[in-house]
Formats: structure tokens, C-alpha cells, sequence
């Protein structure tokens, strides 16, 4: 595409850095155009300075960045198959840019449309980088539709070609040759403005008499290279008054585009992207196609998509002399003699072509001359200072003739070498000279292997080429290379190592050897007997040397040496009494070394005692090393902290196994893992807290005794199938018994009702950040792990304590106006927890006191619902429940699989006889607080209408004794069933079954509803002469059949 401009005004020769506009003044398209010719030439200076450099081989023409370069690559499964990999080149300081989601191959580069044959053998590869004019006839975009179509500025675009040439044979190219591959042509040309006189008029008989030049005009004339040819010598040339800036598309001509004195370009976007030169074989389409007539073109690979204007053009072969087709405004162009001044006159002498055209002369001087098709030259026509005859290019004052010709103006192609291709199809290794340059580090990362050497000392350096590679070659000197001076030891003189080995050191007695002759001796001679040594008195006592029985004084190191590693015992190390972490039983002046201590805990009863535990890893290790030994019993003590724990090998066939913390507020054991499974005689927890942090972790005891007191168990899932967080069984089909007090399960699981908006959005809170992290504690992976849930509670707590008070005061009484129907909490909050409401108007806050806030705001909309606390496996567990509050569901599992519970009770039984069956242990639940207990039945032991329809495992007795239950649906299974001084409470609204006793005898006294005006019942299947209900208010245990 070309521009239409008035004059080309960029003068690199002055030196102009700007272009300053004055008031009152004009705004001419040439001083705006050279401005940005200035910018862009100083940058280029500048990239070139930086970039570009000089090496052994000569001026080296740029190269890529170490990330984002372009490279040339081979496929890592198939080093035969080279591709691009799109990135950027600086040569000679234009930055240029190859785009591309993916690597590129070679022959299928979006910005090099050449269609021609390609082997990948024995080729170089270069790049072209060069610059191109686009209009908005190419782009419409450029094009402002405010202006309906009318045409604004245009645009440079910077090319990127991957080109390739051969690099061996006859028609070998070396692409960085200025002779083989000219940057630009040199051909000079003059342009001489047509002397022309004016004709008679036949209507003016004086006028024959009266000499009078014709008007000269004002425009910009454009010489073109259209296409050269060097191997047959063809050249074409083409010109036009209007700097061939005249185009439009083939398909949507102006009227009277295609009539008049002209000849017509047609192009498209792929010829336009094709200037330059090309070294490959059999190409389809390269260049524009110049017709006589605007015919447009119908063969396959003839350009036809857009047409442009032209004065005239030129064939002609430069080697034979032989003229081809030409016109010039409508005239043909025929050889003539150099005299001749008739228009269309053409003459090739001593290599200086002469065409005589309508207003000029074109002088092209062609011997010794290169030719790139795209060269232009540029020659402004003004009649306010040009006469006829006057050369306008070169541009001269007056009548004076210019004694060279000027090279073209541009096209300028830069070139820079990216890569050899050998016979076989590979990239050709290069140096790393090239290496360097293909890889340029930037200044904030220059490293000594980005750094070229001038190996001036092979001898030192070696073949290094870069100033890594010669540090590596440093560090391979041999110590033979390196002189060393014996010190002067002063006062130390007779003990020291040089007066020892004197004899070894220095033979010759002058004080110098070498660095290797130094080291030979200490390495091959040196000894501990030749070492000397001060041995301390030891301000500490007993010190190791007393116990010993090393005197203090001057030695050597080798009779120290000799006792440490020959003689040295637990019994000769002293124990450290001034660690706070000490036992008391290892702190009597009798224990004294570490032999003393081991034969105090040998004496203890068990064969030891407890294991003092201090870090996450010292647990995890601990419980890893007790299930893979043979050890039979183990005793933990746990000092105050967080254990973290992944998964656990199970600990099976144990006697023992005994975790103490020093209380549930100082102790927390946070468990990872999917499952906790502890199978031994006797297993203990006491006095700490156990979070799960996964949803579905379980802690599965199978023990003989299961001892539990004062301690904290809590895991939040988002599930309603279990498991049970705490599964209690007998080992194998033994007895359980259970001795669980003072403990807290809490076992919920999280129901988000809606998306908190009405409370926390953006609207109430004010705060884009707060809202979006409050509304998301609903998310998924935040609801299931307590970890993650716990950490942005506190982020978010952080972040209101430092809200502005006036966003605070908003947000609070916007909160005030939203209604709270929160569900009543099983356990009453905390006497410190504040609402948000409250937190929002205090002057100072705590993140404790704002993670409270939260939980109780969050709790609207997200709710908590019971899960599966405690799971007893069958009715051999038996023992004591007691003291304890369960925030979830007690599971009586009787040896039944999943989680089978009626949650409407049973209200029948058809069989005659127990419906429980025996072999059951007792169960005591006393003065707990609890949700509700839940049973298994069999499946398909209750059908219709509530009926029992088979006998079921049970406990023996089951004795429920001031317990109270905030939820409904409690089933219990036992043979007897004494419940005494209980309390249920009930939601006015419930419809469901307060529960029922699976049984064959049972006592119902003293027991309470509470919250209900109503009396409700148990149902149960003991018979009514086998049950005794009395004293109860508002709730009784009703007999069989009810």
C-alpha cells in the first residue's frame, strides 16, 4: 500500500530531534510525518547501539531476548521437523515481532505468504525485517465510521520473515551478503523536469511567436522496482505522479477508474507482504500483476483483490539491452537514440537507462548496480520553486546539474541469520557466540555465561568463549600451579602443625612450596598424634572430661580421640538438670548421667514411663514406629499445642496404648487422615481435643476397655451418610467396656439456606472485600475442611477490626433492620460472645470478639444440623456414658450395618415372647446432654403401620438417668429399660414422634417435656403389664398396644 503524502521531509543528515509547531501556523502532513520518522529513528539508534555488536566474523546484526525470543526449533519427538517459535528479533536495532498461539512451521508463516516448493535440506535461514505501508483499504478498522468512510492517517507495519535460501551448490546463498542479498538497491537515478514549449494556437495568429512553459504542478513522482531479476537480467520499473497512493478494491472501482491514460496494478494482500527478495523455487505468486487495461485477472494464482493507478512502467533487460512492454500515460515506450526528445523515447547505453516521460527525464545508472524489488524513489514536484528543465531529484537550485545520481530511498530490509538446516534435515549446531545472541539476557538478570570472552590466554582459559566457561576453566587450576610462603607462627611455633611436619613441609628449608606440596603433606602425613590440643578444666561439673578421667592441660588430639571413641559411655555423659522439661523422678542428686536416667525409667512401673511429646512430627513418629513394632504398650503425654496429622497406619494387636494432654483448651490434636483405627486391650484419652479436618474422618477404637475422660471431639461435615465421627466396638466379638466422661462431642453438619445477602452483602456491609469474604464461608471446599474455614474466619475478622467507624455505624444499623430467626443453640453461647451488631459499635475490637460475632451472623444462613457423634457397634459395648454433652447423634448401632434408624418410632410388635434378643452387656447414660440416641434395626424388621416383625439385638439394661435431649426421634433397644428423672424438649411445631422403646420390661419416672403444653408419649413395644410409667409431666412410656 502506499500513503498519499505531500513530500517525504525526514532528513537524517541534520540531525533533527523534533518538530515544535508555532502558533498561528499550518499543520502540513510532512512535518507530522517526519516527527515520527525522527522518534523512530532515534529509537532504532539507540537498539542498535545496545543490541548489535561486533565479534571475530564482523558486525553482528542483532538478536532475540533469553524469554520471548523467536527461535528456530526442532519437534522433541522428531528432531527432523524444524519449526518457528514465535517471539521477537531486534535487527540492527528494529524490534520486530512474529505472533502465533502455537509454533509455526517454516513453509506456514501468516506474515510470509510465499507459495513455493520447500525440502528442509541444506538451507540457511534468515530473517527479513522489514517495513510496510497499510492503509484502510487493507484494514478498515483504521477507518472512523463516524466519518462514513472517509480516509484518515495510515499505518507502518514492522515484517518478520522466516526466509530460507540454499546453503550449498551452485545456487548457494549467504543471506547476509550485501551482493548475495542487498538490504537495498543501489541503483542512482535522476529526475530532470521536461523542458516543453507550447504549440501554436490556431485561434490566436500571435501566439506562434511567444514562447511560454507550461504550468508545472505541485506532486510527489514515485519510482518503483517492481520486480528484478539478477539471473536473466529483466528488470521492472513503474512510476506515478501521485506517489501510486490511487487504489481501491478490484470489486468496487469509482466511476472511471478503469478508463484514461494509465496503466493498472492488481494485487493483493499476499503480493504486498512479498517485497523483497526471494531465493526459492517454483513460487506462484510473488508479485503484482501490471495490465494495460483494467481487465481483472481470472487465473488461480493471479492477484486480483485490490488495483492500483500508475503513470506508466518499464521491462527492460539490463544484460542483453533488450526493451520489453512499457507505456507511459497512455503512449508506448519504444528505443531511440539519446537525442531524441519525444515522449515514450527509451535508451539503454553504457548501463545508464534514459526514458523520456510525459514532464520528466529518468536517468537510471545500472552497471555494477544491485536491484530489490520495492526500491523507490521519491521526487516533490512544486511549481512555486521548480522550472522546466530543473532536476527534482537529486533536488538542485536553478539549472544546475547534479554529478551523481541518488540511491533509493527505501525499501531497507534487515537480515539476521537465524539458523542452518543440514542435509539430513537437522538444525546445524552453532557457536555460542550465536547462542549469546539468539538468547540475550535483560540488564537486571546478566549473567557471566551471557558475557563474550577475547581469549587472550588459552593457557588459562582454554577454549572458553564466555566468561562462565573461563570462571569453570578457574576452577580446574591445579594446586601444583599455585605458590604458597610458610606462615611465621610467632609464640605458637613449637605446637604448631608446620613445626610438626617440618620435614614433610619444607625439605629444603627455604619456607616456600606450592599450594599441592602443602596439601600432600597435610593429607598424607597429618594425624591426630600430630595435632596438638589445650584440654579444657571444664567450668561444669561433672564435665564428660572428668567422667572420663582426662586431665587438663596440654596434648594431643589423639588420646582424647582414643577415649571418646573407645571408651565413651552413657555412664560418662552428664545429664542437663537444668531442663524445665525434666520429670521429677529424673531430678535426685543420684541421677547423674544419662546411664543414671535410664535405669531410673527402667525401674518404673510398666517397664516405663510416659513419652513427653513436643512437635506434630515427634506425634505422627511416635504413633507411626508404636503400630509397625512389637511393642505392646505406650503412653503419651502431650505438652500444650497443635498436632497436626496426616494419615495413620493402624495400630492393631496392642495391649496398651494411653494419649494424656494437659487439658482440651491446651491440647489439640487435628487429624487429616480418613480414618483413626486403634485396636488394643486398653485404649485412653484424656484431657485434650480432637478436630477432624476432613468430613468423613472417623477415630474406629476396637478395645476391650475404652477409656475417655475430659476430653473435646468435634468434626463438621456436609454429608448426612456418616460415618460416625467416633466408632466404639469390642475387638473382634468381644465385650466393649466403655468408661466415657466429662467429654464434648460435637458432630454437625453444615446447611447453607441461602446466600447470606439479607445480612453480609455488599449493599449492607458497605465493603465490596468483607462482603465477598463473609458470603463466601458458604462455599464448598470451605464448609468441608475446618482448617481452610477456620483461617478465612480470622482473615476476615482482621479485616473488620480496621473498618472505619463510620462503615461500621452504617453497616450496623442497616443490620439492625434485618430479622434474625436463628435456630435456638443446643449449648448457650459464651458469657463474652458479642453480636455483630454489638462488635460493629464498640470502639475497640478483638479478633476473638469479631470471630465470634461472625459465627453467630454466619449462623443465619448457615444452619447446623446433627450428625453422627458416637456410633456404639453393638450391644456388647457397654459401660458408662456419663457427665458429657453430645451436640449430635448417639448411635446404637446393635451390630447392624449403615445407619438403619426409624426416626418414627416403633408403635407395634407382631410376634408373641422378648422382642429383644439376649446377650446384650449393660448400658449406663447418665447426666448427659444430648441431642438425641438413635438405633439400628435390621432391615425389613419394621413393616407397615410401624410394627416390629422380628426380634432384634439389644443391651441386657439400659439405664437413661437425668439426661437431657433437645431433639426428637430417640430410640433405644434393650431388654430392660429404666428411664429416670430425663428432660426432652420439643418445638411446638414438631410433628414427629418423640421417640420409642424397643424392650421387653421397662420404668419411666420422674422424666419432663419441656418447651410443649401438650403431653407426648414414647411409644413402645413392652407389654402393659411388664411396664411402669408414673410421675412424668407432659411425657409418659406408653405400653403395647398403643
Amino acid at each position: 500500500m502506499k500513503t498519499q503524502i505531500s513530500r517525504d521531509a525526514f532528513q537524517p543528515e541534520q540531525r533533527y530531534s523534533g518538530v515544535y509547531l508555532q502558533q498561528g501556523r499550518m499543520i502540513t502532513d510532512a512535518d507530522w510525518n517526519a516527527l515520527t520518522d525522527i522518534d523512530k529513528a532515534r529509537v532504532v539508534a539507540a537498539l542498535r547501539d545496545a543490541i548489535s555488536g561486533t565479534t571475530a566474523t564482523g558486525t553482528v546484526a542483532g538478536g532475540a531476548p533469553r524469554v520471548g525470543g523467536l527461535r528456530i526449533i526442532a519437534d522433541p519427538a522428531d528432531s527432523d521437523k524444524l519449526f518457528i517459535q514465535p517471539g521477537t528479533l531486534y535487527v540492527e536495532g528494529v524490534p520486530a515481532r512474529l505472533d502465533g498461539p502455537a509454533n509455526l512451521p517454516i513453509n506456514g508463516q501468516p506474515d510470509y505468504p510465499i507459495q513455493a516448493d520447500y525440502n528442509g535440506q541444506s538451507l540457511r535461514l534468515y530473517a527479513d525485517v522489514w517495513e510496510r505501508t497499510v492503509t484502510g483499504l487493507e484494514q478498515p478498522a483504521l477507518l472512523d465510521a463516524a466519518l462514513h468512510g472517509a480516509d484518515t492517517a495510515t499505518r507502518t507495519q514492522t515484517m518478520l520473515q522466516v526466509k530460507w535460501c540454499p546453503s550449498s551448490g551452485a545456487n548457494e546463498v549467504n543471506p547476509l551478503d550485501p551482493e548475495d542479498n542487498p538490504p537495498q538497491g543501489t541503483g542512482l537515478m535522476t529526475l530532470k523536469l521536461t523542458l516543453i514549449s507550447s504549440s501554436a494556437d490556431s485561434c490566436d495568429p500571435c501566439a506562434a511567436q511567444v514562447k511560454v512553459d507550461e504550468r508545472i504542478g505541485n506532486y510527489l513522482f514515485r519510482v518503483e522496482v517492481h520486480d528484478f531479476d539478477p539471473a536473466t537480467g529483466w528488470l521492472t520499473l513503474k512510476w506515478s505522479r501521485d506517489n501510486g497512493a490511487e487504489a481501491c478494491r478490484a470489486t468496487e472501482m469509482p466511476t472511471g477508474f478503469g478508463q484514461g491514460d494509465w496503466v493498472w496494478e492488481f494485487f493483493d494482500r499476499d503480493t504486498e507482504r512479498l517485497l523483497g527478495n526471494h531465493f526459492v523455487t517454483n513460487a506462484k505468486k510473488v508479485r503484482g500483476l501490471i495490465k494495460e487495461t483494467c481487465t481483472t485477472p481470472v487465473g488461480a494464482n493471479e492477484p486480483k483483490e485490490y488495483v492500483r493507478q500508475w503513470d506508466g512502467y518499464l521491462r527492460i533487460n539490463l544484460t542483453t539491452q533488450a526493451l520489453g512492454a512499457g507505456r507511459d500515460r497512455g503512449v508506448p515506450l519504444a528505443a531511440g537514440p539519446v537525442a531524441s526528445t519525444s515522449h515514450g523515447r527509451v535508451n539503454l547505453t553504457a548501463g545508464l537507462v534514459r526514458i523520456n516521460l510525459e514532464r520528466m527525464e529518468l536517468s537510471l545508472e545500472t552497471t555494477g548496480k544491485r536491484f530489490v524489488p520495492g526500491d523507490y524513489w521519491l521526487a516533490p514536484v512544486r511549481e512555486a520553486v521548480h522550472v522546466s528543465g530543473q532536476y527534482v531529484l537529486p533536488a538542485m537550485d536553478d539549472l544546475a546539474v547534479p554529478s551523481q545520481g541518488e540511491p533509493p530511498r527505501g525499501v531497507r530490509h534487515h537480515y539476521l541469520l537465524l539458523g542452518e538446516i543440514k542435509l539430513n534435515r537437522k538444525l546445524e549446531a552453532q557457536d555460542d557466540a550465536f547462542h549469546r545472541r539468539m538468547h540475550f539476557p535483560p540488564l537486571t538478570d546478566l549473567r557471566a555465561a551471557d558475557i563474550g570472552l577475547t581469549n587472550t590466554c588459552s593457557g588459562l582459559f582454554g577454549t572458553a568463549d564466555n566468561v562462565q566457561q573461563a570462571l569453570d576453566t578457574l576452577c580446574a587450576i591445579g594446586a601444583e600451579d599455585i605458590a604458597y610462603l610458610l606462615p611465621a607462627c610467632g609464640a605458637s611455633e613449637a605446637r604448631s602443625i608446620k613445626n610438626r611436619l617440618a620435614a614433610v613441609l619444607d625439605p629444603d628449608s627455604n619456607g616456600v612450596l606450592t599450594v599441592k606440596a602443602a596439601l600432600d603433606g597435610l593429607l598424607c602425613q597429618l594425624n591426630a598424634a600430630s595435632l596438638p590440643y589445650t584440654i579444657p578444666a571444664c567450668a561444669s561439673s561433672p564435665s564428660v572430661r572428668q567422667l572420663l578421667g582426662l586431665t587438663a592441660g596440654e596434648a594431643n588430639v589423639a588420646p582424647v580421640l582414643d577415649r571418646l571413641l573407645c571408651d565413651f559411655k552413657a555412664s560418662d555423659l552428664p545429664l542437663d538438670k537444668g531442663d524445665i522439661g525434666l520429670c521429677s523422678d529424673l531430678l535426685p542428686e543420684s541421677v547423674v548421667t544419662v546411664q543414671d536416667a535410664l535405669k531410673v525409667l527402667c525401674d518404673k512401673a510398666a517397664g516405663g514411663c510416659a513419652v513427653m511429646v513436643t512437635s506434630p512430627g515427634h506425634l505422627a513418629v511416635l504413633l507411626e514406629e508404636f503400630a509397625q513394632s512389637t511393642a505392646s504398650d505406650l503412653w503419651l503425654c502431650l505438652r500444650g499445642g497443635v498436632y497436626a496429622l496426616g494419615d495413620l497406619p493402624a495400630i492393631t494387636d496392642k495391649r496398651s496404648l494411653r494419649i494424656s494432654g494437659q487439658g482440651p483448651e491446651s491440647v489439640t490434636i487435628l487429624f487429616g487422615g480418613d480414618t483413626w483405627r486403634i485396636e488394643a486391650d486398653e485404649v485412653i484419652l484424656e484431657n485434650l481435643t480432637l478436630d477432624f479436618a476432613k468430613r468423613a474422618g472417623q477415630l474406629a477404637i476396637r478395645a476391650a476397655l475404652s477409656r475417655t475422660t475430659g476430653c473435646r471431639i468435634a468434626r463438621t461435615s456436609t454429608t448426612a451418610n456418616g460415618p460416625a465421627m467416633i466408632s466404639l466396638g469390642g475387638r473382634g466379638n468381644t465385650v466393649c467396656r466403655l468408661d466415657w466422661q466429662n467429654n464434648q462431642l460435637y458432630a454437625q453438619r453444615k446447611v447453607v439456606s441461602s446466600s447470606g445477602n439479607e445480612w453480609v452483602g455488599v449493599e449492607v456491609v458497605g465493603n465490596n472485600v468483607i462482603s465477598e469474604a463473609l458470603l463466601g464461608l458458604s462455599k464448598e471446599e470451605l464448609l468441608d475442611n475446618k482448617v481452610a474455614f477456620d483461617e478465612a474466619l480470622v482473615k476476615v475478622a482482621k479485616q473488620i477490626i480496621v473498618l472505619p467507624k463510620d462503615i461500621r455505624t452504617t453497616w450496623r444499623t442497616k443490620l439492625e433492620q434485618v430479622a434474625s430467626p436463628k435456630a435456638v443453640a443446643m449449648r448457650a453461647p459464651k458469657p463474652t460472645t458479642a453480636t455483630m451488631s454489638e462488635v460493629l459499635a464498640a470502639d475497640s475490637i478483638t479478633v476473638n470478639e469479631a470471630v465470634a460475632a461472625i459465627e453467630d451472623l454466619v449462623a443465619n444462613w448457615i444452619s447446623y444440623e446433627p450428625d453422627y457423634a458416637l456410633r456404639l457397634e453393638s450391644a456388647k459395648v457397654g459401660g458408662v456414658l456419663a457427665g458429657s454433652e453430645i451436640d449430635g447423634w448417639l448411635l446404637l448401632a446393635n451390630g447392624v450395618s449403615g445407619y438403619r434408624n426409624p426416626d418414627a418410632g416403633v408403635v407395634n410388635f407382631s410376634l408373641e415372647g422378648n422382642a429383644v434378643l439376649s446377650g446384650g452387656e449393660d448400658l449406663h447414660i447418665d447426666h448427659n446432654r444430648i441431642t438425641a440416641i438413635k438405633a439400628n434395626l435390621p432391615p425389613g424388621s419394621v413393616g407397615t403401620n410401624r410394627v416390629l416383625n422380628q426380634r432384634v439385638n439389644g443391651y441386657a439394661r439400659l439405664m437413661l438417668t437425668g439426661n437431657s435431649f433437645s431433639g426428637y426421634g430417640t430410640t433405644v433397644v434393650a431388654a430392660v429399660f429404666i428411664g429416670q428423672g430425663n428432660t426432652w424438649f420439643r418445638a411446638a411445631l414438631d410433628a414427629d414422634w418423640m421417640g420409642s422403646v424397643i424392650g421387653d420390661r421397662a420404668t419411666f419416672t420422674g422424666n419432663l417435656l419441656e418447651n410443649y403444653t401438650s403431653n407426648d408419649v414414647l411409644a413402645s413395644t413392652v407389654r402393659h403389664n411388664r411396664l411402669a410409667s408414673t410421675g412424668n409431666v407432659l411425657i409418659e412410656l406408653v405400653p403395647l398396644p398403643f
